[in-house]
């Protein structure tokens, strides 16, 4: 809530009303301040925002229609007014009128009243505008006064993204911070990436080792570790025989792969049972390719 009305704020406050000093004047008549952002460098057919500041004492009334421009200039779109009003009576009213001339000229001259009512007065009066001059653009219009301004930069929505931009970074952060805590409080756990192939080959392995240490005998599952030790390697079309030539002797796991094989063709091609014997030479000729995660632990401990 107070950052939304922190960027309200700063949105509108380049259109904060400033008012200026009345002079000090012991008549009725309304007291009028005519303000410009600079009187040069203007070109033809430019939209001129004028600010009109009206101080009317108590019992005095401007009609705002009354609004008479002469000159060089004619009124472009509809003044806007806002008035505030004072403890004592005093009415102070900003007239924004936005001036436009298609004259010719070095320098183009404004002139302009309106009509009051005072309290206590028969008939209307007229207040003249103090008079305005402003000069077209040209590198040098004979004045011998220097304009500083104001000028101020227009940088037009910059600085809304920047800020907006700091507060996204500002937030993503947090965001961070806190899902960083979460993790920690939780254990560090996240999300498990891709197995590789050892590790797969490992996982299938106990999946079917489990099914045949419960009494499971069947074929399926000394043809799943078959099919996996074939997949680890890539063996997948080599017969028994192929295989030493396929991996050659000097590959490390040659021994326990033919280990596994063998045990696995007892139970495919000659139809045999495996002993207790036969399953545990298996299942170590396994766990030298791929170490179980006890087996892993056990090493790195020892190695400490």
């Amino acid at each position: 809530m107070i950052l939304c009305l922190g960027i309200i704020a700063a949105l509108y406050w380049p259109k904060r009303a400033i008012w200026p000093q009345f002079p000090q004047s012991a008549e009725p008549a309304p007291q009028v301040v005519v303000q410009v952002d600079r009187d040069f460098a203007w070109r033809t057919g430019d939209h001129i925002p004028v600010s009109v500041f009206i101080k009317q004492k108590p019992g005095v009334a401007v009609d705002l229609n009354s609004l008479a421009i002469e000159g060089d200039f004619e009124i472009a779109g509809n003044p806007q007014i806002f008035v505030r009003e004072e403890r004592d009576g005093t009415r102070l009213v900003r007239v924004l009128v936005t001036l436009q001339s298609f004259n010719v000229k070095e320098k183009l001259q404004l002139k302009a009243n309106m009509s009051y009512l005072a309290g206590g007065q028969r008939g209307t009066k007229v207040v003249s505008l103090p008079g305005l001059e402003l000069y077209t653009s040209r590198t040098w219009d004979g004045r011998t006064e220097i304009k500083d301004g104001p000028l101020p930069a227009l940088n037009g929505f910059h600085w809304l993204i920047t800020v907006l931009a700091l507060l996204v970074g500002l937030g993503g952060s947090i965001w961070c911070l806190g899902y960083i805590r979460r993790l920690r409080a939780a254990g560090g756990e996240t999300k498990a990436g891709p197995l590789s192939a050892r590790a797969l080959a490992r996982r299938d392995f106990e999946a079917v080792w489990r099914r045949i240490r419960i009494g499971d005998q069947s074929e399926d599952n000394y043809k799943e570790i078959e099919r996996i030790i074939r997949r680890l390697y890539r063996i997948e079309a080599r017969t028994l025989p192929e295989i030493r030539f396929e991996l050659t002797d000097n590959h490390p796991h040659l021994p326990q792969i033919l280990v596994i094989m063998g045990q696995c063709g007892k139970v495919l091609y000659q139809g045999l049972l495996l002993s207790d014997k036969d399953k545990d030479d298996l299942e170590s000729a396994f766990d030298e390719i791929v170490p179980s995660a006890k087996a892993q632990q056990a090493a790195g401990s020892g190695n400490k």
